[in-house]
């Protein structure tokens, strides 16, 4: 994945009246960021849908490049002037 790719999400918003984007950081089978305490999203897949399959991939590209999905749309969105909320859904 591309940076550009990676900041398409928050591009997309800028320019108009919304001045906050919120980013889930997770999903239940993992996190969409580098971790040394929890589970990666997609590291004990053994067979991934297509949606899974590109997300994990896109994820794991930005990373082997040094980036951090997360703190690349931090600071997308401050570039832009919006805040950042990192959501975390917990459920059980």
């Amino acid at each position: 994945m591309r940076l550009k790719d990676a900041w398409a999400p928050v591009d997309q918003l800028a320019g108009t009246p919304i001045n906050t984007f919120v980013y889930g950081v997770a999903r239940d089978d993992g996190l969409f960021y580098p971790t040394k305490v929890s589970m990666p999203f997609g590291d004990d897949v053994k067979e991934f849908g297509n949606y899974e399959w590109r997300a994990h991939n896109a994820i794991k590209s930005l990373q082997a490049d040094g980036h951090d999905l997360p703190q690349v749309l931090i600071d997308r969105a401050h570039h832009h002037g919006m805040d950042f909320i990192a959501s975390l859904r917990l459920g059980g």
